[in-house]
């Protein structure tokens, strides 16, 4: 099963580095496993009452509970991970990362394409425009 932990932003600042990204993606056995692993690759729980977090803000990673049931594929929201477009990350930057058992890691980069979709949308004739933006 798979297990989704997404990061919240206290004091409006979402940390990507060589573990983390917004959406962080375990395969575990159990919520429980998950949690664990989460641990070990940086993630931490109860950030506000530590004082690593802001109080205000609230908790960067929030733990699963024991009983929680993950999916059998990886997704964010439901959404397969290529197909979504994650609003607070820049082009270039991880957004997902996901942790399999074998040891793989899957990584998730907006990526230009995705611009194209929302451009027709908005304009007519969104192919010329996007071909001018290049």
């Amino acid at each position: 099963m798979f297990y989704t932990f997404d990061q919240n932003n206290p004091g409006g600042i979402f940390v990507i580095d060589d573990t983390s990204a917004v959406h962080v993606i375990i395969e575990a056995d159990s919520a429980s496993e998950a949690n664990q692993i989460a641990k070990e690759l940086g993630l931490y729980f109860h950030g506000s009452s530590l004082g690593i977090d802001c109080v205000l803000g609230g908790n960067r990673w929030e733990e699963l509970w024991d009983g929680e049931i993950g999916t059998e594929t990886p997704n964010i929201f439901g959404t397969e991970i290529s197909e979504y477009a994650c609003p607070w990350t820049p082009r270039g930057l991880t957004y997902c990362r996901v942790f399999f058992k074998s040891g793989e890691v899957d990584e998730y980069f907006l990526e230009e394409r995705r611009i194209k979709p929302m451009l027709e949308l908005i304009y007519s004739d969104g192919e010329k425009l996007v071909k001018t933006l290049h």
